[in-house]
């Protein structure tokens, strides 16, 4: 029943996000019905490459964290596949909340959910910090210089605040490196630019 609930959670504040950013009615809709079914860019490619060219794997343009480490925010499996595995969807559901917050000028209550996500799951922290940074360079934009000084001062102190909630991770990673060390074998043999392509397609 927590999984149903969590479940119920996570889609109500998505939804209301997309109610935030778009305005047209229809387009909420079409836009809700995408996330719930392709959770992003990375899904809407991998069913193009399916149906146009008969992909049965995963393309390797796609990359490694496209497809399989940051799947969970918008690459290949879709919001369904993961609702109810409660160690993605809290952080993920808290993120999406930093920033409907955010949107309505709740700034404090914002950082402090950007915060929980880094204490939940760094990764995700890191990902949703970039979220709303591409969101207020949009959002601001105007003159170049203008909108880059805006930006930081709306940002600097939500990223202030969270960064205090990474120091439970910070200190047992000077503490005990090798459980870090291991997690990152993941990625061996990867190009660093093929990992920071992949995960910005991800977002």
């Amino acid at each position: 029943i927590f999984k149903f609930v969590f479940a119920m959670i996570y889609y109500i504040v998505v939804y209301n996000l997309i109610l935030a950013i778009i305005e047209d009615r229809k387009q909420q809709k079409i836009a809700f019905v995408l996330f719930a079914l392709s959770a992003g860019l990375g899904g809407i490619i991998y069913l193009l490459s399916l149906l146009f060219a008969g992909q049965s794997q995963y393309l390797p343009v796609i990359g490694y964290a496209f497809t399989r480490e940051f799947d969970e925010l918008a690459a290949v499996a879709h919001s369904l596949t993961h609702t109810f595995r409660l160690y993605y969807v809290i952080p993920e559901t808290i993120g999406y909340l930093s920033i409907l917050l955010f949107i309505n000028k709740k700034r404090l209550l914002s950082a402090l959910a950007l915060g929980l996500v880094f204490l939940f799951y760094p990764v995700h922290g890191l990902a949703f910090s970039i979220l709303l940074l591409l969101y207020a360079l949009i959002k601001n934009y105007s003159k170049p210089i203008a909108s880059i000084k805006k930006t930081i001062a709306e940002l600097l102190p939500n990223y202030a605040v969270a960064s205090l909630f990474a120091i439970p991770w910070i200190i047992p990673y000077y503490q005990r490196p090798y459980y870090y060390y291991s997690s990152r074998l993941v990625f061996d043999g990867l190009q660093p630019l093929n990992i920071i392509v992949s995960f910005f397609f991800a977002l």
